[in-house]
Order: structure tokens, then sequence, then C-alpha cells
């Protein structure tokens, strides 16, 4: 069959519309609310060009009546409005753009804050699609992100591979500085436990692990020449986690004079060329300080004075010495 359309759906031209509550009840109507308005084909005629082409633009868009009945009048009159606020629009568009592109173009570039990197946009309230849309913005941006952003950003980027570098270059001098400082501390173990002559220097010979021995014969000996109680603290063991100790107020003359005969005996063993403590150990005393007893500990003294035993290859030790003519050996 010649000329007949199989197949295909046709529907009818409609012009979704408004119909407010408040101007039905003012005109008597009882509708109010949503609809379409079919036009005639006389109707449509009557359109003038820039109508029309309103219409094929807006499909969706609902025209809100001043009236409280839906008319053809109503309707020209309501693509009228919406016509002149399309216009007003376009105009204060225009004005934005006209005023973006004479702004300086570090008006135009941003970083985000906490961002480093450089990005394009127009000053003001133009959005993303204003930019795409309008090929003088376009041209503009594009222009700064070849000529200022992203320069900018490669030489940020630059920048930050060469700061890697030298972080990395720091943490390899480093890691290097400490394995020194490693194989020192080591041999000046050794060194140590050679000159103390019988089973520690065998077995420092020998390649047995002699750290801890050695540790423990420093304290002994530090502690047999000053003949006063302590307490030993291990570094990260349950004991040392468990006492708290702060300084004292008003320590009394019993308390200064243990804190002389401790500064004189950790003077002597500091000494480098009396050789008590391998080389690059250290003894910190402390302030005068008040420790807290443990349950079933009410005869500690609470009055004591720590040193601080440290080298490197070691745990470090915190030597508690009672400050009070009690616990004394």
């Amino acid at each position: 069959m010649r000329g007949a359309a199989k197949g295909i759906l046709m529907q009818s031209v409609k012009v979704p519309v408004r119909v407010r509550r408040d101007a039905a009840i003012n005109e008597g109507s009882t509708a109010y609310g949503d609809t379409d308005f079919v036009p005639s084909r006389a109707q449509l005629e009557e359109l003038v060009p820039e109508e029309r082409a309103f219409l094929g633009a807006h499909e969706v868009t609902r025209l809100e009546l001043a009236e409280g009945s839906v008319t053809w009048e109503g309707v020209r009159a309501a693509i009228r409005r919406e016509r002149e606020k399309d216009a007003a629009r376009a105009e204060e568009r225009e004005r934005q753009i006209l005023a973006a592109l004479a702004e300086p173009d570090d008006a135009w570039l941003h970083q985000a804050w906490g961002e480093s990197y450089w990005t394009v946009r127009p000053p003001g309230n133009l959005s993303a699609a204003f930019t795409v849309e309008d090929p003088r913005l376009a041209k503009r941006v594009d222009h700064l992100l070849k000529t200022i952003a992203k320069p900018r950003n490669a030489a940020i980027d630059r920048e930050a591979e060469e700061a890697k570098r030298r972080r990395e270059a720091e943490a390899d001098r480093r890691r290097e500085e400490l394995a020194e400082a490693e194989e020192r501390g080591k041999q000046a173990i050794l060194d140590y436990a050679a000159a103390c002559g019988g089973p520690l220097a065998r077995a420092a010979a020998e390649g047995y692990d002699v750290r801890t021995a050695v540790v423990d014969r420093v304290i002994a000996v530090f502690l047999a020449s000053l003949k006063m109680g302590y307490r030993i603290l291990e570094h990260g063991s349950p004991l040392w986690r468990e006492t708290d100790w702060e300084e004292r107020a008003a320590p009394d003359e019993v308390a200064f004079r243990r804190l002389d005969e401790v500064r004189a005996c950790v003077s002597v063993f500091t000494d480098a060329d009396k050789r008590l403590i391998p080389r690059g150990w250290t003894m910190e005393i402390g302030r005068i300080s008040r420790v807290e007893a443990e349950d079933g500990e009410k005869d500690w003294p609470r009055t004591v004075i720590p040193i601080e035993l440290a080298g490197p290859c070691i745990t470090t030790r915190t030597i508690l010495i009672t400050a009070e003519d009690v616990g004394d050996v």
C-alpha cells in the first residue's frame, strides 16, 4: 500500500502546563495542577517562529499559567514570559562572560585548598557547562592551560620527584650511618668483653652473643662500687612498664648526699680513659624522684635516683638507686 505508515505510533503535540491553586480559586475553578494542553493545527499556525522554536526546544518545560483555567491565550502568554526569562538569563550570562574575559590571567588560575596542582576556570559564577558551550571561554581556558597551568604543574611534578629523590638519598644515608654505628657498637662490646678476660672474652672470641652479659657486668661493677640499694628496669619489660616515677618535691639532705655520690661514681665510669663501659655507651643521671611502690613491696624506698644506661646494640636499662637510708648493700 503506497503512502501507508505501518507500525508507527503518532502522538499529538502537547504543551505541559500548570495551573496554580490560588489562581484557580480566584477564578472559581475547582481544578488546578499539572496537565497538557493540546493545540489545534490552526492554533499552532498562529505561532511566530520564535514561539515555535521555544516549544521545540522546551518539550518538557512546564509552563505556569497566570490564569486559573487553561486557554490558548494563557499558553501563549506563558510562552512569552518564559522567552523573556530566557532572554534575561542570556543577557546576564553574556555580561558574566564579558566580565570574565576582561579579568587578568591570574584570576583564571586556581589551586584548590590542600592541592598543589593548578587548574583553570573562569572567574565568577560561570558554570563548567558555560565554559564548554561558549567558544570564547573555552579558547581562554585552553590557552591558559597550555601556557601557564601545565608548565606550572610540570614544575610541581619535577620538584616532587626531586624531593622524593632527596628523601630517598637521606634515608639511604641514614641507613648507612645506622649500620656503621651498629658495627661500631658491636665491636665496642667485643673489645670490652676481650678486655675483661676469662669466659666472657672467650665467648666473644668464639662468636657468641655477649651483649646481655656485658650489660650485666657493667651494671654489677658499677653497683659494687656504689654500694647502695637499687632496682634494674629493662626498657620494654613488664616491670619497666609497671614502674612509675616522677621528680620529687624538696629532696632532703640524705637524697642530695646520695646524688653527689652517684654523680662521682658515674663520672668515673664514663671517663673514656678508664674504659669501664664500652665505647659509645652513656650513663645519664636523672632528677631525684619519687617512685610508686608495687603491691606487696611496701618496704621499697620511695625516693630514688634514676640512671639510664644506653648504647648501640643493647636494650636500655634504668637503674633506680635508693636515695634513702634503707636498703643499702
